[in-house]
């Protein structure tokens, strides 16, 4: 079973940084994230990797600065 997972980077809420109006917002440039959901599809892309004896392979779109989140990929499994 070959099995394709998409994720992508967003910006990490945690490190909210200015308010303008009362509003957060997040500073151009500031740290970056594998989004947690797709976090959670590469975890049950490697169970079913695991079960069915198969190949998983991460996609990620963006700036050259995507290459951290494929290796966050490459790290969970």
């Amino acid at each position: 079973m070959n099995i394709i997972t998409l994720i992508k980077q967003v910006p990490d809420t945690a490190q909210l940084s200015r308010t303008v109006n009362g509003l957060k917002l997040m500073e151009d440039g500031g740290p970056r994230i594998v989004n947690p959901w797709d976090e959670y599809a590469l975890e049950t892309a490697i169970q079913l990797k695991e079960a069915h004896d198969g190949h998983v392979t991460v996609v990620c779109l963006g700036k050259p600065e995507a290459v951290e989140a494929l290796k966050t990929g490459v790290a969970i499994g």
